[in-house]
């Protein structure tokens, strides 16, 4: 687990801080393992040559054909509802009704508990 301080740092004092996990400096590399600051690396495939580099136009131009080649619906939590409208016409044997029940869970108070981030 990381250290509590480390986690709990506000935004003003994560923005001023120049640790290389909150600097998103076009042209670096990965620097460990659950780096989540790009999605590119997820699209983009395996090679460390082609598409480690943050904020790279070959790494982002290699991501955008894999998902024109290799995926038929890519969605964004953003746009829930707009993923799940694709979903349901798309695959309406496995979706249907899927947007309803979206909408139904909307108006409860769920709250996520993260016992390391009080």
């Amino acid at each position: 687990m990381p250290n509590p301080k480390w986690v709990n740092t506000e935004f003003d004092q994560c923005v001023s801080s120049s640790e290389s996990v909150r600097t998103f400096n076009k042209g670096s590399l990965l620097e460990h393992n659950g780096d989540h600051r790009r999605q590119t690396l997820f699209f983009c495939g395996h090679s460390k040559h082609k598409c480690l580099l943050f904020n790279g136009t070959l790494p982002l131009q290699l991501a955008k054909r894999n998902v024109e080649k290799d995926y038929a619906v890519v969605g964004a939590c953003v746009g829930t509802n707009i993923t799940l409208t694709v979903l349901e016409d798309y695959i309406p044997h496995y979706f249907q009704g899927a947007l309803n029940i979206y909408y139904m869970g909307l108006d409860k108070d769920i709250q996520n508990i993260n016992p390391s981030k009080p």
